[in-house]
């Protein structure tokens, strides 16, 4: 799965920027403007690449004249760009860290509304189990390669990446607070 970062620079870039994201990052990422400042990050190889990313940030942000704010997407269907005004100079946040912004939940919520409810099921059961298919089978009897494929399916189609801590918190709660909702109306 892809990792997706969104940038706000203040001022622009330095003469170093290109280079440290090229020095980093051979290939594998993609750099689309979006708009005035505004630079949408997609990393190829997922984790791995953020994890290189986040260790590189203060570096860019020290090239860059005004400083960055960054946020981490959970999926490349969230482009949480208008929580920019809420994040100081030089700080880099996952989406779920700005879930009491206006409209985060929302957004997440939106997306998974009308997906199916067995696989939402399925997805916080494997939520619960740490991320167990064999635990999760366990407790959905089914078999642990029914949930393997439920999850890929999930992944492929809402684009969030259960590999990733900060996606599992997110839909965790998100599909927690789904359920609960829908309890209280039945």
């Amino acid at each position: 799965m892809k990792s997706i970062v969104y940038l706000k620079l203040e001022t622009g870039v330095g003469p170093l920027f290109e280079k440290i994201l090229n020095r980093i990052f051979n290939e594998g990422l993609e750099i689309e403007q979006l708009g005035e400042g505004e630079l949408r990050l997609e990393f190829a190889e997922g984790i791995s690449s953020l994890t290189k990313f986040l260790s590189s940030f203060r570096a860019l942000n020290e090239d860059s004249p005004g400083g960055i704010k960054g946020i981490i997407s959970p999926s490349a269907y969230i482009d949480p760009s208008y929580l920019f005004n809420s994040l100081e100079s030089g700080e880099l946040v996952y989406y779920y860290e700005l879930l009491d912004q206006k409209g985060a939940v929302s957004k997440v919520e939106e997306i998974l509304s009308s997906y199916d409810e067995e696989i939402l099921n399925t997805v916080l059961v494997y939520l619960e189990t740490g991320g167990s298919p064999a635990l999760s089978g366990l407790r959905l009897y089914l078999h642990r390669n029914t949930v393997c494929y439920r999850i890929q399916r999930f992944e492929k189609e809402t684009g969030f990446d259960l590999s990733r801590s900060d996606v599992m918190m997110l839909l965790l709660l998100v599909i927690k607070k789904m359920a609960k909702a829908k309890e209280s109306t039945d």
